[in-house]
This record gives structure tokens, C-alpha cells and sequence, in this order.
């Protein structure tokens, strides 16, 4: 799947005029519209049937199967419906959004098996993200949710009931739980979608499950995997965390970057990778969890650790591989998993 690459600028201009924003689009989304509807506007619905109310598909309300196919209830596991294609349960991951104009959620509907590809929903909040249950007919001034595919070439909005709930009441540095029951129509077929309750981490989190160099950068991966771990002096900033990722996928150990952080062009920001391999620690919530290591098929030499292959890095995503001894593979490690998991990160 190829990541068109954008200006993050460009991006923040379109949308409010401002010089920039803290966290780039997803890969496959780019902003065409240029902000908050103005008072009074009509909203398109992507041409929808009526009879939408509260949010909720016609099987919500009488149990039967909804006109054009769709979700059986806004209740349940998240789902989606799109034509004649089910997606159930739906897999959802998350990053916050913070922009000039409005801050919010980027949600990932992970729907690659049924579609070909994942799509992208934008969650604005035009107020903050704040807490509450909007109808997005009559909410147009606090939230809009768009499906951004195609570099921009498909924006299409959702209506329905969206649902913003924290942790924590009322505490920014809390997780935000996000619902949406809404319609929309992409590439001619009408869509009906329940995310049931995804959750969006706070900025905070960023660095909860994070990869770090070591801090002289000369020291080789055999060289140290002796080493206790506790050891090892790390580099302040890691060089990738829940902060640059989009998604974690766990069945493979893929981890998928933030559009602006392509593999390709962060592999040319890494110091040289020789044969004893480039180490680095994963952390989980400041446990150092284990030594792994950028590496490299010229190499002969044993390293037992978790491998991101140098030459594996001009697709989508860095592949975690396991190392020489599959005995002692700590990729799984529940803390990880927990850490990934409850930032909204975890695909399965």
C-alpha cells in the first residue's frame, strides 16, 4: 500500500490558516475542505436514504435486516457495512489530532481483508475534544467526521450520533472513549458503521511502548546482548514510540508509521548499520523489556534479539522479526501487549 507523501503545512493551512500542527495526517488522508462549516450551511450526506434517527440503522430500531446492508444494532462488537460487505468485528486503532482550528481523533478501521485497505476516519472537534453524546446533523459548530481517502480525493462525511466520553471526567491527560453510530457513502454504496467505545491516548502516552538507540552509537548489538539490560545507557528521545505509529499489528510484530515517517526515508536517518547490527531497548510503561537491533543479511554473526531487517524497510511498515533463538522471544510480552492495547494502538 503505497503512503502519499504531504506537506504538514500544506495540511494546517487548509484547514484554518495555521502555520502548523502537532501531528501529521495518516497515510492516504489529506484535508480539502478549509475548516468548520459556517452557520447555517447545509451538510451533504453522500446522497443517504432519511429515516436515521438518532443515529441509529433501521435494524437498531426493529430488528430487521437494514435497506442497503449495515451494522444489525449500534450495539455489540464495532462493525461495518459497506454495499454487500460486512466487516464484523471491526478492528479500530487511533491517534489523537491536534490542529490550528481543532483537536480531536484520527480512527483506523481495519478493514484490509474486506476492502484492500484500511480506511481513515477524521473526528474534528471544533471546541477541543470535548465530552458529550452530538448528533452530527445539528452538532456541524462542535464535531464533524469525514472518511479522508485518496490523498483528498474522497472526503466523504458521516452523520449519525458520535459519543466522546474520558476516564476521567473532564481530565485532558485521560483517555478518551469514542462511539459513533453514522452513515456515509463511499465509492457509490451506502456504508452504515458502529465503533463501539474506541479509545484515543492522550499525548501523554506517546512513550509508553517506545524503541530506543543506545547512547554511543558505535557500540554493536553482539556486543552488548550479554549485557544486563538495566546497563545499557539509552538516547533521551527514542527512534520509534506509540507517538510516530499509526498502528501496531500484533500477528506479525509490524509496526505501521505515521505517514510523515515513511520506513524508507527513516532508514537513510539511521546511523550505518554494520554487521554486529544498530541495538536498541523496547520499553513498555519505563520497563526495559528487551535488546533488539536494527540488522542487516550481510551479517554472519549470531544475535539472539527481536531484528527490524534493513532491507525490509521500504514498505509500509518495520517488521519486528524474531532473532536467531525463537525460544526467547519477548515480542509478546504482556506489557507490551497492555501498553500497545490501552493506547489504541493494537491491531490484531
Amino acid at each position: 500500500m503505497c503512503r502519499p507523501q504531504f506537506s504538514l503545512l500544506l495540511a494546517c493551512a487548509l484547514l484554518s490558516g495555521a502555520a502548523g500542527c502537532s501531528r501529521a495526517l495518516p497515510h492516504g488522508a489529506e484535508l480539502l475542505d478549509s475548516g468548520a462549516p459556517e452557520d447555517g450551511g447545509e451538510r451533504d450526506d453522500g446522497g443517504l436514504d432519511a429515516g436515521f434517527d438518532a443515529g441509529v440503522p433501521d435494524a437498531g430500531r426493529d430488528g430487521g435486516a437494514p435497506d442497503g446492508g449495515g451494522p444489525e444494532t449500534c450495539t455489540g462488537p464495532s462493525s461495518l457495512r459497506l454495499g454487500q460487505t460486512r466487516v464484523r468485528p471491526l478492528p479500530v486503532t487511533s491517534s489523537p489530532l491536534a490542529m490550528g482550528c481543532c483537536d480531536g481523533a484520527w480512527l483506523i478501521l481495519h478493514t484490509t481483508d474486506a476492502l484492500g485497505r484500511v480506511l481513515t476516519l477524521m473526528v474534528r472537534g471544533w471546541g477541543g475534544f470535548t465530552e458529550g453524546t452530538f448528533d452530527l446533523e445539528t452538532a456541524q459548530q462542535t464535531y464533524e467526521v469525514t472518511v479522508l481517502l485518496d490523498n483528498g480525493q474522497i472526503n466523504a462525511p458521516v452523520s449519525g450520533v458520535l459519543s466522546v466520553r474520558r476516564e476521567q471526567p473532564r481530565e485532558w491527560d485521560s483517555p478518551a472513549h469514542v462511539s459513533l453510530c453514522g452513515k456515509f457513502e463511499l465509492w457509490g454504496e451506502p456504508a452504515s458503521l458502529w465503533i463501539d467505545e474506541a479509545v484515543v491516548a492522550p499525548w501523554s502516552w506517546e512513550r509508553r511502548f517506545a524503541l530506543h538507540l543506545l547512547r554511543d552509537l558505535d557500540l554493536g548489538a553482539v556486543e552488548v546482548q550479554g549485557l544486563p539490560l538495566e546497563q545499557l545507557e539509552l538516547q533521551e528521545n527514542p527512534i520509534i514510540s506509540i507517538g510516530t505509529m499509526e498502528w501496531y499489528d500484533w500477528s506479525d510484530h509490524a509496526i505501521f508509521p505515521h505517514g510523515w515517517d515513511d520506513p524508507s526515508e527513516f532508514a537513510r536517518r539511521l546511523p550505518v548499520v554494520g554487521v554486529g547490527g544498530l541495538p536498541f531497548v523496547g520499553i513498555a510503561d519505563g520497563e526495559r523489556i528487551y535488546l533488539g537491533a536494527f540488522w542487516t543479511d550481510l551479517s554472519s554473526l549470531v544475535f539472539r534479539g527481536p531484528v527490524i531487517r534493513m532491507e525490509n524497510l521500504g514498505g509500509d511498515a518495520f517488521y519486528l522479526e524474531p532473532g536467531m533463538d525463537p525460544a526467547l522471544d519477548p515480542r509478546g510480552d504482556p506489557r507490551i501487549e497492555a501498553a500497545l492495547s490501552e493506547s489504541g494502538k493494537l491491531a490484531p
